[in-house]
């Protein structure tokens, strides 16, 4: 009995590429072109939903303190003198900065001001001074225009740059 082994081909073929065949050091460069682009776009896009979120933040905050604020002077006939007597103080915004409450005991209006000089409150001021942790008296200030404000007593929650754009935020 003649009993060798014979190898015989594989129906299954590997084709190996030739030097013509793959990428080049062109395709690869637009290639990590298009991709840093697109990761710029998305870096730049979830920025910006990030800042959002937090003005929205912002607001949410001084709408939950006002009401809080209001509800005091409901029970006890006074605006409170602090924040800590509403169970807020030492509350920050979602930059890190405290929240700043005045009450205004002057019946002609507080502090800040519009632009044409005139008390945006006459009640309280509540307010956050914003990304740049900086403010100003009047809201049309470049250093007051990314606080976020309550405003006329109350019907306007925002930022200070928008403020007396639309219809109905100044009295």
């Amino acid at each position: 009995m003649d009993t060798k082994l014979r190898l015989q081909p594989s129906p299954i073929s590997i084709p190996f590429p030739d030097s013509r065949s793959g990428y080049g050091v062109v395709e690869l460069a637009i290639i990590v072109t298009i991709l840093g682009v697109l990761s710029a776009a998305g870096a730049f896009a979830y920025s910006n939903a990030i800042s959002k979120a937090r003005v929205v933040q912002a607001i949410s905050d001084l709408g939950a303190i006002s009401i809080a604020i209001e509800g005091h002077e409901y029970r006890y006939s006074d605006y409170p003198t602090s924040l800590a007597e509403v169970g807020f103080d030492g509350r920050k915004d979602p930059w890190g900065n405290l929240y700043i409450y005045v009450k205004v005991d002057n019946p002609t209006g507080g502090p800040r001001t519009d632009g044409g000089g005139n008390p945006i409150n006459t009640d309280f001021e509540l307010y956050s001074p914003g990304e740049d942790g900086a403010t100003a008296s009047s809201l049309t200030s470049a250093t007051a225009e990314d606080d976020l404000v309550r405003a006329s007593n109350g019907k306007f929650l925002g930022l200070a740059s928008n403020y007396g754009k639309d219809s109905g935020n100044e009295d």
